[in-house]
């Protein structure tokens, strides 16, 4: 599996996670990368896992999550333009009917910066640290956006 940018907090790392028994295959320079790791992404690799596995990050990121998933679902109840939900965690997708383009620019307009991938899925990826606060936040500049192309 190949990991990149969360694992050092945003800075550029990227990383080849394999099983004990495919490690055993891998030689000196069988694998190198443009983003292997120096010092800093190191350390800065090192601080994430920790804060992930001590401080609690792992259980706020699956809260804000699974905020974040309600408050979706009650938006696909209450417009036909959103056509399906898709993701896990804080990793989710809204496919339109219509109109992701210019969702994706009202977003914009409004402060909510988010991706379109394809021609119609308007892609949310907040940052693991993201408040309670902020997904609610969130959540209603993209149901204030979806007012702009009617229900």
């Amino acid at each position: 599996m190949t990991l990149a940018k969360p694992i050092a907090a945003g800075l550029p790392m990227g990383v080849t996670v394999v099983s004990r028994k495919l490690a055993k295959t891998l030689e000196p320079g069988d694998h190198g990368s443009t983003f292997a790791g120096g010092p800093l992404v190191c350390r800065a690799a090192l601080v994430f896992l920790r804060l992930l596995e001590e401080g609690g990050l792992l259980e706020q990121v699956r809260a804000r999550g699974q905020q974040l998933k309600r408050g979706l679902e009650s938006i696909e109840r209450d417009f036909q333009v959103v056509a399906e939900l898709r993701g896990r965690g804080l990793i989710q997708g809204v496919r339109l009917e219509r109109g992701a383009d210019e969702l994706q620019k009202e977003l914009y307009r409004r402060g909510l910066i988010v991706n379109k991938t394809g021609t119609d899925v308007i892609r949310l990826l907040p940052p693991y640290v993201i408040t309670s606060a902020q997904v609610d936040r969130g959540l209603d500049l993209l149901r204030e956006g979806l007012q702009t192309l009617g229900r």
